[in-house]
């Protein structure tokens, strides 16, 4: 008997196992991917048929394999959601439960291969942890390969397309290459505009505008609770910024060097969404406590106004220029703010703009202002106390 006839022998002897193996796979990635609260669009499954078996035996890139176990994609499972910021938060669970052995990302694909013609997605190898393979209800299913693919649905059209046009596994002709491509590109486009399209509808809790007696009786009962709690806050004075520092790795020379225009809301949009250092000072705060930027189109109106107050701010340039200037004021505040309660799931995109913003006005060193100036433009109605105020002062004296 060949090595191939025994490994058939081998899966055509396995296939119930196989089968309730791959039950207990979609319900064990049903439930963490529902505990961990993911979006999810389907999950399907399927163990590899014998036709697509002998295909893969029979192809020079099986190796020296001399158990079904060793394949990779004898048991597959297609993780689907709706848009690519939902792809990572599905992969990290996935590492977590389970074992990685391999791992193909997207980047990797096309950095390897810049002509490549498709859409490709997240795929993982993987196997039941040791842990896990203790269990009496996995004993049996002890050592298989598990291939989970985690795509959009557009990724998941692409591949069906794929296999429709009978080009899954071969080179599109030459002669059909570049509108194949431009398919690809299409799917990538589309999922890329839904994701932004998505950032923009995502509801967010925003400081509504009240009325002007109404926001100073809410300042009051704000101010006399924080006087209970101001001994159990931190004090400024012992925040520190180490955790920013291997994130301080770019230079005033990648900001445009020119003064750039006035400030007016498509100003500011446009410093905020393309700036290479507002991005990047953005980034490195939801990094850092764990959350996602979040695009509101009311956050940018109350921001424009905000920098209207401010004299030091009269141009796009100059919010690059004193962001630079101020980041290490802008991460230690933001670390105050955000740091104590890291369950942010969104911070808002520019939230270093308004975090500068109140450096700038707390150099002043007027209390009053300070307070006034928090109460009208703040982003989250529970800065404006005592201690904040105070925190923004002591921060401010040190920039």
């Amino acid at each position: 008997m060949t090595i191939t006839e025994k490994l058939i022998s081998e899966y055509l002897g396995k296939g119930e196992i196989l089968d309730q193996y791959l039950l207990r796979l979609t319900i064990f990635i049903e439930d963490i991917v529902t505990t961990n609260k993911l979006e999810v669009y389907d999950i399907a499954g399927r163990v590899k048929s014998l036709e697509s078996l002998k295909r893969k035996l029979a192809s020079d890139d099986v190796g020296s394999i001399v158990s079904v176990k060793e394949i990779n994609d004898l048991i597959g499972l297609r993780v689907v959601v709706h848009c690519l910021n939902e792809v990572l938060p599905v992969v990290k669970v996935i590492r977590e439960n389970f074992k990685v052995l391999h791992c193909l990302e997207p980047t990797n694909i096309l950095n390897l291969n810049p002509g490549y013609s498709g859409y490709p997605m997240h795929v993982l190898v993987v196997e039941l942890p040791e842990n896990r393979q203790k269990f009496l209800e996995y004993e049996r299913f002890s050592g298989y390969k598990i291939e989970v693919q985690i795509c959009t649905v557009m990724q998941h059209a692409w591949e069906k397309t794929e296999t429709y046009l009978g080009y899954k596994h071969k080179p599109f002709p030459n002669e059909k290459l570049r509108e194949f491509t431009q398919l690809a590109y299409m799917l990538e486009l589309y999922d890329s505009e839904l994701n932004a399209i998505k950032d923009f509808l995502t509801p967010i809790t925003w400081q509504s505008v009240l009325p002007e007696n109404s926001v100073e009786k809410e300042i009051k009962v704000v101010l006399r609770e924080q006087e209970k709690e101001d001994l159990q806050v931190p004090n400024p004075a012992d925040v520190t910024i180490d955790e920013f520092a291997e994130f301080d790795d770019i230079s005033l020379s990648k900001i445009v060097p020119d003064k750039g225009v006035p400030i007016d809301k498509t100003a500011l949009e446009n410093v905020i969404l393309t700036s290479v250092f507002v991005r990047h000072v953005d980034g490195v705060i939801a990094t850092l406590y764990d959350a996602r930027l979040l695009y509101v189109d009311k956050a940018m109106n109350v921001l424009v106004d905000a920098i209207g107050l401010v004299g030091a701010i009269k141009t796009s340039g100059d919010i690059e220029e004193l962001l630079y200037k101020y980041r290490k004021g802008v991460f230690k505040v933001s670390k105050y703010i955000f740091g104590i309660k890291k369950d942010h799931e969104y911070i808002l995109k520019g939230v270093s703009v308004y975090l500068l913003l109140y450096l700038l006005v707390a150099r002043q060193g007027d209390l009053e202002q300070l307070r006034n100036y928090l109460e009208i433009f703040t982003f989250d109605k529970n800065l404006v106390n005592k201690s904040n105020i105070r925190m923004l002062v002591e921060c401010a004296a040190d920039l």
